[in-house]
């Protein structure tokens, strides 16, 4: 990741403008000063403007018929990137729960974000890339991170109003704020347990697989996907060669070979690919992690 790691529930960071006073003594526009204030002045409006520029979107929202195809794209990666990215030279952020839930029944993927989070907006292109190779989601709409926190405007999607179905796990997903920090979901009682046990500040993305593995913050650069429009990123998820496509796609091969272990490696056809076989997932009873 790059300059932070996660962003606090509690407190979202956001850029804030210094404000200097100034100090007493002779006035700025006695003699040669004057030259001087006039130059703060312009690089004042430039710098003004350089920053109402940075709070407007990088570009439009996808129309229906693009984000339909965006979506194909994200969703339906072929096997053979996966394989050929493997972990994308990433190390994996999982780390093992403490302390670990029993898996009853169906395992359970819980996700907590909100829309204004950069780090949130890069983690969402790997986790749907994960767990589309589970299941299927429906009704996910594209979003924008915050227009003034660090890496203004990432291109991502909302978990908010979709849903997701898979015979083999469940997608639990809740986003906290909307884009300009309004409050919109609520955790539940279970995820609360979970960030109280493995995320005590609260910071996000968190994704908890299983009540096994967790990770904070997101496996992805953020900084690649910045400037880029979804159907530029979602296009080049078929080449393993784009620096992009390499962070999520080794981000979503971690979170499917930790998938793969709560699951029973089923189904077998993407648990025992090549890239799934070849990562370590660290789990609770092995501590020093182990290959699938």
């Amino acid at each position: 990741m790059s300059k932070k790691s996660a962003i606090a529930l509690s407190s979202a960071p956001r850029r804030r403008k210094s404000m200097r006073r100034q100090p007493p003594g002779r006035r700025w526009w006695d003699g040669p000063w004057l030259m001087v204030g006039s130059i703060g002045v312009v690089a004042a409006a430039i710098l003004a403007i350089i920053v109402v520029s940075q709070r407007q979107p990088t570009a439009s929202l996808p129309s229906r018929s693009e984000l339909a195809t965006v979506l194909d794209q994200v969703t339906q990666v072929p096997p053979e990137v996966f394989n050929a990215i493997g972990s994308g030279g990433t190390n994996s952020r999982l780390t093992p729960d403490t302390p670990p839930t029993p898996i009853q029944g169906k395992p359970k993927v819980h996700y907590v974000g909100a829309e204004f989070c950069p780090y949130c907006a890069s983690e969402r292109w790997s986790l749907i890339v994960a767990l589309s190779r589970f299941g299927t989601f429906e009704n996910l709409r594209a979003s924008q991170s915050s227009a003034d926190d660090v890496y203004p405007n990432t291109p991502t999607f909302t978990f908010d109003g979709s849903q997701y179905t898979s015979p083999y796990v469940d997608f639990v997903a809740v986003e906290t704020a909307t884009r300009e920090h309004t409050p919109l979901q609520r955790l539940s009682a279970e995820q609360q347990a979970l960030m109280a046990a493995n995320n005590p500040v609260g910071s996000i993305p968190f994704v908890d697989i299983a009540g096994q593995v967790h990770s904070v913050g997101s496996g992805v650069d953020t900084s690649l996907l910045v400037g880029r429009t979804w159907p530029d990123i979602a296009a080049r998820l078929s080449d393993p060669t784009d620096r992009a496509t390499r962070s999520i796609i080794g981000n979503a091969n971690h979170v499917t070979a930790a998938i793969c272990q709560a699951t029973g490696n089923q189904p077998a056809a993407v648990c025992s690919s090549p890239a799934v076989v070849g990562l370590t997932v660290q789990s609770p009873s092995q501590g020093s992690g182990g290959a699938l």
